[in-house]
């Protein structure tokens, strides 16, 4: 089990091996189990190894997940309402390298994206608007970070105009900032 928020109360279960299956538990007050959210569904699967694409902001968890059709993997954000366990809103936002990390901040949801080497390999910022899963922003940001060999991000922190990417373990590059537009 692993304490995602405080404030709500939301856990996640399980999910965290292969074939286990989990969960978001979100909780009231008074301590009661308020919402459920599985770990897979239509929207697609978290990657419960990647902490850093679970945020819990104004009473929503936000989730990258990634859906496979056919041959092809697609990266997604989903928004779900902790109070009832329903989903909000879901968008594809990942292009072929996959979904790095996500933070929610005034009202903004910020994605860290690698496009993939058949794009150059260039990071890329998305910003979603946190209410309705509309776009706001798209930045190419002219830096391909894992190309220097570096762990996965842990965490995603914005402070107003700049975002910055946190990683832990033997890479060279510890923290990698952006400028948002």
């Amino acid at each position: 089990m692993t304490l995602l928020s405080a404030e709500p109360a939301v856990v996640q279960t399980g999910g965290t091996t292969e074939g286990q299956p989990g969960a978001f538990l979100a909780f009231g007050e008074e301590g009661k189990a308020v919402g459920r959210i599985a770990a897979t569904g239509g929207y697609g699967t978290v990657q419960a190894h990647t902490p850093s694409l679970v945020a819990v902001a104004d009473g929503r968890l936000y989730l990258g997940v990634e859906s496979r059709r056919r041959e092809a993997y697609r990266d997604r954000v989903v928004a779900f309402d902790l109070a009832n366990g329903s989903q909000v809103w879901l968008r594809d936002v990942a292009v072929a390298g996959g979904l790095r990390a996500l933070d929610v901040t005034d009202g903004r949801v910020t994605v860290l994206a690698d496009r993939g080497s058949r794009h150059d390999g260039l990071d890329q910022l998305r910003v979603l608007d946190a209410a309705t899963g509309d776009e706001k922003e798209n930045t190419d940001t002219g830096v391909d970070v894992d190309q220097a060999q570096v762990d996965e991000p842990t965490a995603l922190l914005v402070y107003e105009d700049l975002v910055i990417a946190v990683r832990q373990g033997a890479g060279v590059r510890p923290f990698s900032a952006y400028a948002r537009e």
